[in-house]
């Protein structure tokens, strides 16, 4: 992992290989994704949801460690304490377009496109699942070898359908030394 000091992660890496991570999951399960993906800027909450994308977005960075993360033991060797400690929490959001009605005259979509389209949002979810426990492997390797820490996922939920799309937002904590 790349940093400019020892104790540093490199938060905009963090975001980029979680990014690369679950886009390599999906591919290796020959699961197409939107073609929009990128690591955005601000609120995940705010993000427009104005087509299909994939999305990696920073929640926040905070001293210790994360909320609700498992306490760890510190890599032997490595000066840790609590005021050296920082975690960062990141959102991956998958976005996909919701059936809508095509005629003003029938107010909802047919069932069997709402069917279809709650099975592979249900696929997405496990797929998504899936692929942070892997990126979490790979972080977590990277992680031990420069720093004592941290890499676990949040629960991943449900959000929309609104506007014509529904998604699912998983989080993704990492905690280690000061982060850059």
């Amino acid at each position: 992992m790349t940093s400019s000091l020892g104790t540093r992660i490199n938060v905009s890496e963090l975001a980029q290989k979680t990014l690369d991570g679950v886009v390599a999951h999906f591919e290796a399960a020959g699961v197409a994704l939107p073609d929009r993906r990128y690591v955005a800027p601000g609120n995940p909450q705010l993000i427009a949801w104005d087509c299909e994308q994939l999305v990696v977005a920073l929640t926040g960075i905070g001293w210790g460690t994360a909320p609700d993360a498992a306490t760890g033991s510190v890599k032997p060797g490595t000066q840790m304490s609590a005021l050296g400690i920082r975690h960062a929490v990141f959102s991956v959001q998958l976005v996909r377009c919701t059936p809508v009605s095509k005629d003003t005259r029938t107010p909802w979509p047919p069932a069997e496109e709402i069917h279809a389209a709650g099975i592979r949002f249900a696929q997405d979810a496990g797929r998504l699942s899936q692929a942070l426990v892997t990126v979490i492997a790979e972080l977590r390797q990277s992680i031990a070898q420069d720093h004592a820490g941290l890499v676990e996922a949040g629960v991943l939920t449900s959000l929309g359908p609104e506007g014509g799309y529904h998604g699912l937002e998983a989080t993704l904590a990492i905690t280690s030394g000061i982060l850059a």
